[in-house]
C-alpha cells in the first residue's frame, strides 16, 4: 500500500508539472504564431522577387510550422497532464491506459523531433547565407534615421526594417560583413541626418547604414529611439572606421543563435522525454497495483 501511495503521489506531482509545461509551451506557440511584430511576419512581407530561394527554404512557413508544433505539443501536455492526474487521483484504469498510450506516442515523436532538428539545422544553415545575401542586395533601400519630426525613426519598408532590427539586436553588419554594402543595388547609399545643432538637414552619402553602427545602449531599440546614442556615427556611416561598426556578419550571428536554439531545443526535448518515460513507468506500476487490488476484491 505504501508503494502504491508513493507512486500515486509522484504521478500526480509529475502530471501537475506536465500541465504547467503544457500551458507554457502553448503560450509560446500562440505568441510566435500570432505576434504581429514577429520574425515570420516581418519576413513574409518581403516581396517574392527579392527572395528567389523562398521555394527552397520558406523561412516564414518554417517558423509557422514550428509555432504550430509548439501549440499542438502544449495541447498534448495539457491532455496527458489531465488524464494522468485524474487517472492517479481517482484510480481510473481506462484513463491510465489512454495516458500510457499517449506517452508512448509522444516519446517516439520527441526522439524523432530531436533527429529532425539536427537534420533541419544543416538545411537551414545551408540556405541561410544565400537568403541573407539576396534580401540585402535586392531589398535593402535604407531610410532609417532622423526625420523632420523625430530624432530617429525606423523605415516602413519591410525588408529594410527586418535588416535594421537584425543588425541592431544581433550587433552585426551585412550578410558576410560590412563590405557587403558595396554591392547593395537597391539603396542609393544616402541617409537622412541632422547637423550638430540638431536640425534636420536632408540626406548625405554614406558607406554604411545606422543599424551597422555600435550604440551605447541597445535597450532603447525599438521603443525609445529618441534616446539612441552611437559610439561614433560619422566614423561609422561615412568612413567605416574600425571599432565604430559591428565587425561580425549577420550570417555568423544568426548561425550562432540558431545553433544555441537547436541545442537547447534538443536538450529540452530529451529531458521532457526522460520525464515522460519516468511517468510511463509510474503509470505502469500504479496500473498493475490497481489490477491486483481488483483481483483480490473479486476473490473475496
Amino acid at each position: 500500500m505504501c508503494a502504491k501511495a508513493c507512486t500515486k503521489l509522484i504521478l500526480i506531482i509529475l502530471n501537475v508539472v506536465f500541465v504547467i509545461v503544457g500551458i507554457a509551451v502553448l503560450a509560446v506557440g500562440l505568441f510566435a504564431k500570432f505576434d504581429p511584430n514577429g520574425l515570420a511576419n516581418l519576413i513574409s512581407k518581403i516581396p517574392s522577387d527579392v527572395v528567389a530561394d523562398r521555394d527552397v527554404l520558406d523561412i516564414p512557413s518554417l517558423i509557422s510550422s514550428a509555432s504550430l508544433a509548439l501549440i499542438i505539443g502544449g495541447a498534448f501536455f495539457l491532455i496527458i497532464g489531465f488524464l494522468g492526474c485524474c487517472g492517479a487521483w481517482k484510480e481510473v484504469s481506462c484513463f491510465l491506459i489512454i495516458y500510457m498510450l499517449i506517452l508512448v506516442l509522444l516519446i517516439i515523436m520527441e526522439f524523432a523531433f530531436v533527429v529532425v532538428m539536427f537534420v533541419a539545422e544543416d538545411k537551414v544553415k545551408g540556405h541561410l547565407l544565400k537568403f541573407l545575401t539576396e534580401t540585402l542586395h535586392k531589398g535593402y533601400v535604407g531610410g532609417t534615421g532622423p526625420t523632420t519630426t523625430s530624432k530617429f525613426a525606423l523605415t516602413k519598408d519591410a525588408t529594410t526594417l527586418a535588416w535594421d532590427m537584425a543588425q541592431f539586436s544581433l550587433e552585426c553588419c551585412g550578410a558576410n560583413d560590412y563590405k557587403d554594402y558595396k554591392d547593395v543595388k537597391a539603396w542609393d547609399h544616402t541617409l537622412p541626418y541632422k547637423n550638430a545643432t540638431g536640425v534636420y538637414n536632408g540626406t548625405k552619402t554614406v558607406k554604411l547604414p545606422y543599424s551597422c553602427c555600435k550604440v551605447k545602449d541597445t535597450s532603447v531599440i525599438p521603443k525609445q529611439l529618441d534616446k539612441l546614442e552611437f559610439v561614433d556615427v560619422a566614423g561609422c556611416t561615412e568612413k567605416a572606421t574600425a571599432g565604430t561598426f559591428h565587425d561580425k556578419g549577420c550570417y555568423e550571428a544568426v548561425k550562432d543563435k540558431l545553433t544555441i536554439y537547436f541545442e537547447i531545443s534538443a536538450c529540452v526535448g530529451i529531458g521532457i522525454a526522460l520525464l515522460e518515460i519516468f511517468g510511463l513507468v509510474c503509470a505502469c506500476i500504479l496500473y498493475n497495483a490497481l489490477k491486483k487490488n481488483q483481483g483480490y476484491e473479486q476473490q473475496k
